[in-house]
């Protein structure tokens, strides 16, 4: 292995996969293309959803790994984030790990996407919708 690549790879886990919320692991996100909504959990949702909502709209989906409509979900959430170029964000909380964010969103079915935008949810839809739905509410209110 060449020494560029040994410091890559160094730089790679450090960034990426010891530091997942750090602003740096976001341009190494972006770097290596991947495209895939943010994991949101109790400790980040303040500043992943709340604070950045003021700046552009953030979905939610709040989901579960059983859920069979949940995973029905997951290539085209993975399609409107790669498409969001920065307009938006999508971010994902799984509710077996994180209920009391699902309890405290009021979340009863899956899977149940909510829009924030300013800090508060503005929209929100419960089940399997296309891709072209959750653009449109994503889309309303962008700026």
């Amino acid at each position: 292995m060449s020494k560029s690549s040994a410091i890559f790879v160094l730089a790679l886990k450090l960034f990426y996969f010891d530091y997942p919320q750090d602003s740096t692991a976001r341009i190494w996100r972006l770097f290596l293309n991947t495209h895939s909504p943010i994991k949101l959990e109790l400790e980040n949702f303040a500043i992943e959803v709340l604070e950045k909502s003021k700046e552009v709209p953030v979905l939610v989906d709040f989901t579960a790994e059983w859920c069979a409509p949940c995973q029905v979900m997951i290539p085209i959430l993975n399609q409107l984030a790669a498409s969001s170029k920065g307009k938006f964000i999508i971010g994902k909380v799984d509710t077996d790990e994180q209920q009391k964010l699902a309890g405290q969103y009021n979340v009863r079915g899956f899977p149940t996407f909510k829009l924030f935008r300013h800090g508060k949810v503005v929209e929100e839809t419960t089940g399997v919708q296309s891709e072209r739905i959750l653009r449109e509410m994503i889309n309303h209110y962008c700026i």
